[in-house]
């Protein structure tokens, strides 16, 4: 199994799971929740312009093996 994910600063976010599109979206924000609100608050904007990936897995564990961090150019 493959995963990708794609980031292209804040006008695209592709994710692709063994080379099939399943999500994509663009301008990423803050929001949803007490915490994010107040997070958007604090900084008083909603609009996300850095961040971290973060691997996880849910109920099960996961091993990830092969974990590739590329610079895509322009």
């Amino acid at each position: 199994m493959k995963l990708d994910v794609e980031v292209h600063g804040k006008r695209l976010i592709r994710h692709c799971f063994n080379g099939e599109e399943v999500i994509s979206y663009g301008q990423p924000q803050l929001g949803g929740n007490a915490h994010a609100e107040a997070l958007a608050a604090a900084a008083n904007d909603k609009m996300l312009s850095e961040g971290y990936f973060c691997l996880q897995s849910e109920s099960h564990p996961v091993e990830f093996r092969k974990i590739e961090i590329q610079e895509i150019q322009p």
